[in-house]
């Protein structure tokens, strides 16, 4: 579109010249609405250019995950094409996948765990939201004090008479134990 300029590698660092369509003011549904998803790789650089400016003006970033952050770590989604219950309705396997305790947390998880531990000397507040429970960005590195993991996590064990204390496990929990070895 013409109304958007081209945002260079080169360039990002420095100054730069905000599209028409986009306010240099805070952040508003306007610039938002801007961001529509898209899979097209030519406009791919120019949505990256777009995030990371975003993410150098704000304050607090708040960044919500889901399904797709963890298919590069060979867990497969839920809705793709290749998703759990996408294959169940056509009958067949999900292909690649490992299990959740083989998965290691992506470049895209370490990327975030290092935004979020860099937050306070880049003057910036960073709170993770995840619809996952595969437990990838707390075992990145992600603090349990930045993150709420809406769906729980698969490796957390919480005692339940002290639920301050919790242990993440490399393994799948249960619910079988109530309380901790220290009540």
């Amino acid at each position: 579109r013409q109304d958007r300029a081209v945002y260079c590698p080169e360039t990002l660092g420095n100054t730069y010249t905000s599209p028409s369509s986009m306010s240099t003011a805070p952040i508003s549904d306007k610039h938002l609405n801007n961001l529509a998803e898209t899979n097209d790789q030519e406009s791919l650089p120019l949505k990256v250019a777009e995030l990371a400016i975003m993410v150098r003006e704000a304050k607090k970033i708040c960044i919500f995950t889901g399904a797709g952050i963890s298919t590069s770590a060979k867990i497969p989604d839920y809705r793709g094409p290749n998703g759990v219950w996408t294959c169940q309705a056509q009958g067949r396997r999900v292909e690649g996948a490992v299990a959740m305790t083989q998965a290691l947390p992506t470049t895209t998880h370490m990327g975030l765990t290092a935004l979020v531990q860099n937050a306070a000397s880049l003057g910036k507040s960073v709170f993770l939201i995840s619809q996952n429970v595969d437990g990838l960005h707390r075992r990145s590195g992600v603090p349990a004090d930045r993150i709420a993991e809406l769906h729980g996590n698969t490796y957390k064990e919480v005692c339940w008479r002290c639920p301050s204390v919790e242990e993440l496990r490399p393994f799948q929990c249960q619910t079988v134990s109530k309380k901790h070895a220290g009540c």
